[in-house]
């Protein structure tokens, strides 16, 4: 054996790496699972997820402020679960856009926001700063769009419109899609595909306005 292989398995016996290699991110659920020993990795998860929840509700409730205080609840209960999530039932993203439409569905029922999950923990409000605002605006470029969007989503065939309600709006992986709608995947995402060149076709007058 050369000395550059002798070299080489002695690196990796003593954990040696080049430290100009790449890190890899680490996925949604190894920072949910290491949420149990590091409490930072839950704010890494946060970061990642904060702008398309917060979407998610401004689109559901054209309320900056409801949109703002239903996404603080959301990550407030999945903190406050994390038990509860299990890789093997599904992704990290679609465990949290269950949270956030049972958040959803509550304050459609009771016309307030729960701050339940946030008591428990003790936690601030989280600050709707500048970069909260930021965001939110940038929805509201697009809040014109809104209703030809939605006429235009609701002129779709049934099998296209329940395609992109829950891949785009309900955030479900293909294979959810497909096994929801009872077809292939690939055939899931060519529905998805043909019913977004539709809908873009459909606003893009709006749009130039």
């Amino acid at each position: 054996m050369g000395q550059g292989s002798t070299r080489r398995r002695s690196e990796a016996e003593s954990g040696s790496t080049d430290p100009e290699a790449p890190v890899r991110a680490r996925s949604d659920a190894e920072l949910l699972q290491g949420t149990r020993h590091d409490a930072e990795l839950f704010g890494e998860f946060f970061d990642r997820h904060y702008s398309v929840v917060l979407q998610f509700f401004w689109m559901r409730t054209a309320d900056a402020e409801v949109a703002a205080d239903l996404t603080a609840e959301t990550f407030a209960a999945a903190l406050e679960g994390l038990e509860r999530f299990d890789e093997r039932k599904g992704t990290a993203s679609s465990w949290l856009f269950g949270i956030a439409d049972k958040q959803l569905r509550q304050w459609l029922r009771r016309g307030r926001v729960d701050r339940r999950s946030r008591n428990r923990l003790h936690l601030d409000p989280i600050p709707f700063d500048e970069r909260g605002y930021e965001r939110v605006e940038a929805l509201r470029d697009i809040g014109r769009l809104v209703e030809p969007l939605a006429a235009a989503l609701a002129a779709l065939p049934d099998n296209i419109r329940q395609a992109i309600e829950l891949r785009v709006l309900d955030q479900q992986e293909y294979a959810a899609v497909a096994r929801r709608l009872g077809c292939s995947e690939g055939a899931a995402r060519v529905r998805v595909s043909r019913g977004l060149k539709q809908l873009f076709e459909a606003v893009v007058p709006y749009a130039d306005r």
